[in-house]
């Protein structure tokens, strides 16, 4: 069953073919009081554990172009959720999300 808590999101940059990525490349958020929040709405009650809208706003200073893709591994009770990849294909937005 789902406990209907989510603790952290981790989210890490991989390098573009031929890019070169300095600096931090991953970064780990405490989510627990957002998502308790979110699981406390009837809104959560009728969609279950399926939410939208979560942004986790970056700021990249240098090249965005060395950047190839972001992963997005979200953490609850039970462990780490499948890792979430997406190219990066745009130099300010890249929308992480079920295919």
């Amino acid at each position: 069953s789902n406990p209907r808590t989510m603790t952290s999101v981790t989210v890490a940059f991989q390098a573009a073919s031929g890019g070169n990525i300095s600096g931090t490349t991953s970064f780990t958020e405490n989510v627990a009081s957002l998502f308790s929040q979110f699981y406390s709405t009837a809104q959560s009650q009728l969609a279950g554990s399926l939410f939208t809208g979560f942004d986790v706003p970056v700021t990249i200073s240098g090249n965005i172009s060395a950047i190839g893709s972001v992963t997005v591994t979200l953490t609850n009770s039970l462990g780490n959720s499948q890792p979430f990849t997406e190219p990066l294909t745009s130099a300010n937005t890249c929308t992480a999300g079920s295919s």
